[in-house]
């Protein structure tokens, strides 16, 4: 049974570590004013986003104010045009929005998310406002735990798969 239990536990591990990490994904307009307009926000699957250099930065901050993590990111208002490529020069045009999918690595305790434009905040977004005030009667792994969502629990249970499934066998096996 010792030997169920500890191949079980592997495979386990090995399909929760090949997966994809949870984050935020957030569809943004970004405007030549510098507003910034939310087209979606939701908590999915997949990897960062990949950058580093930039005027603009995007950070998620603990319920204290502390960085958590930041990013920066760069937002070009300029579109090239190459009609026929490598035949005539590129024609450009400037553009007053563009839009900007920005996947930010999750964190349980993020609560808020904010972009800034050379060090100067110009978007914030309140995470559990947007994602624990629902009416579909379900309780997001984020939300349960922080009292904010009437359809979670009041204890913190930020459990992973992992954990579950091994309280899954504990109450099975005796």
């Amino acid at each position: 049974m010792k030997k169920f239990l500890t191949l079980t536990t592997l495979i386990l591990l090995a399909i929760t570590s090949s997966t994809a990490a949870s984050i935020f994904s957030l569809d943004v307009n970004i405007n030549k004013n510098d507003t910034i307009e939310l087209n979606s926000f939701n908590i999915t699957e997949g990897e960062p986003s990949d950058s580093s250099f930039g005027d603009y930065k995007v950070r998620t901050l603990d319920s204290d104010s502390d960085e958590l993590y930041s990013q920066n990111f760069s937002a070009s208002f300029t579109v090239v045009y190459d009609v026929i490529p490598n035949t005539t020069a590129p024609e450009t045009e400037t553009v007053n929005t563009t839009r900007k999918l920005l996947r930010i690595p999750y964190s349980y305790e993020a609560e808020s998310i904010q972009i800034l434009k050379s060090g100067e905040e110009i978007y914030s977004l309140n995470i559990p406002n947007r994602v624990c005030k629902t009416d579909d009667d379900t309780c997001p792994d984020y939300c349960d735990g922080k009292g904010i969502d009437s359809d979670c629990s009041t204890e913190s249970s930020n459990t992973g798969f992992f954990a579950k499934i091994v309280n899954w066998f504990a109450q099975i096996i005796p």
